[in-house]
């Protein structure tokens, strides 16, 4: 159905087209035998349409062949649940309601998805109840999954996962797969865009059976700790182990797993320092390449420093906004290398901080900090430097900047 059209009754007193009328309640018959034998997924639509069948009008007519265009284009297409009662993840996918009380006539939905109370009530009824628990939900922060999943994690303890593009760091890990993927799917289809969901399931097959060059393996191997099992396979006759000579005796059955099950546990640990070695030969690698922009300040106790407002970076109305927040006054340095910081009262903040948010304040006179303005526990600042912990950006947000500190003239930074 398309959303933007909106279906109305007419008027008992008009005219009825009786060959129309036939021909629609015709069709609705076949569209209802589908959609209870099986295509569900277009019961919605067919219950909204068959209220027009005593006096149905053209653009009536024109949506009951709309649906018979989708169930045309999507033949090989099927609703059904991934995973068995046995399986650790369950996949399943549904969909917000975008168009809920839009109906010129009674104020109900005409979309066909639901709110959040149903969706809620159908996650723990039909998915949990039947299917077992989920670890975990991942949604695209629409309005109806967000209430949805925030009442399943109050009630039930089911976290779940909100798709954001605001986290820097973890983008360029995304990203970086997300162009091979890209890459091999327009390959696959010789080049034609438009068809790239007929190539798309072999090519996240194949990209999760292929050898990762850091990894040494392949995904599906360091989930499973199996090599995949491939169609081609079969009529070659590869093996996971060497056969054995003779039947096999219980004893020797488990012993045959139990070898390979610690064999797992060295592979991940092999695995676990290669994808350590490479990060670090990375690190090292980006060190280098940038070496004349990286500056390390190495920031002393008592040093006055400005903090970056990262929370603002992104936003679109940072003009007028405040870009950093001080000056703060270092207090020390844990392990991790954040600093810990505190304000002109010596008030030191709950967490350290990470060292790319700070920058060096220039001020016209320096001023004397005395170690017994800190309002820290002795403990707690030891705590506090024996941990590898780095700020959230918990930090509130500040919409005006903040005042000089007594015997203090502005200064400038010079990240600009």
């Amino acid at each position: 159905m398309d959303i933007n059209v909106r279906l109305q009754k007419h008027d008992a007193e008009d005219p009825v087209d009786l060959q129309l009328r036939h021909e629609y309640q015709v069709a609705i018959g076949m569209l209802m035998w589908a959609a209870i034998a099986t295509r569900p997924d277009i019961t919605f639509a067919v219950q909204h349409l068959s209220q027009f069948s005593q006096h149905p009008a053209q653009e009536h007519f024109t949506a009951v062949k709309r649906v018979f265009r989708y169930l045309k284009g999507t033949i090989d297409i099927g609703l059904n649940y991934s995973g068995t009662a046995f399986d650790r993840e369950k996949i399943f996918r549904v969909f917000s309601d975008a168009d809920w009380g839009n109906s010129p006539d009674d104020r109900r939905s005409i979309s066909g998805y639901e709110n959040h109370k149903t969706i809620g009530e159908w996650l723990f009824e039909d998915i949990i109840c039947r299917w077992g628990g989920l670890r975990e939900i991942v949604t695209d922060n629409g309005p109806a999954f967000i209430k949805a999943v925030a009442y399943l994690a109050k009630k039930y303890h089911i976290n779940f996962i909100r798709i954001s593009g605001y986290n820097s760091r973890a983008n360029g890990l995304v990203e970086r797969p997300h162009f091979d993927v890209r890459q091999a799917l327009f390959k696959a289809v010789d080049g034609v865009e438009r068809r790239w969901f007929m190539g798309a399931y072999s090519v996240f097959w194949s990209e999760r059976v292929t050898i990762r060059k850091r990894m040494g393996c392949s995904p599906y191997y360091a989930a499973t700790g199996t090599h995949p099992l491939l169609p081609f396979d079969i009529t070659e006759a590869t093996y996971l182990q060497p056969p054995p000579d003779s039947v096999l005796s219980s004893t020797d059955l488990i012993a045959r797993r139990a070898v390979a099950l610690q064999k797992r546990s060295e592979d991940l640990t092999k695995l676990h320092s290669d994808v350590y070695a490479a990060r670090k030969k990375a690190a090292l690698r980006f060190e280098l390449q940038h070496a004349q922009t990286i500056r390390n300040f190495d920031f002393k106790p008592g040093s006055l420093v400005l903090m970056r407002n990262t929370k603002i970076e992104k936003s679109l109305n940072r003009k007028m906004r405040p870009r950093y927040i001080g000056p703060l006054i270092v207090v020390s340095r844990n392990k991790g290398g954040a600093y810990i910081i505190c304000e002109l009262d010596g008030s030191v903040l709950h967490r350290p901080v990470a060292a790319f948010r700070l920058l060096p304040y220039f001020a016209r006179r320096s001023i004397p900090f005395p170690i017994t303005a800190i309002d820290i526990d002795t403990n707690r600042l030891r705590e506090l430097e024996e941990t590898n912990l780095l700020d959230d950006d918990s930090f509130p947000d500040i919409s005006a900047g903040d005042e000089p500190g007594p015997g203090l003239d502005s200064g400038e930074s010079d990240s600009d």
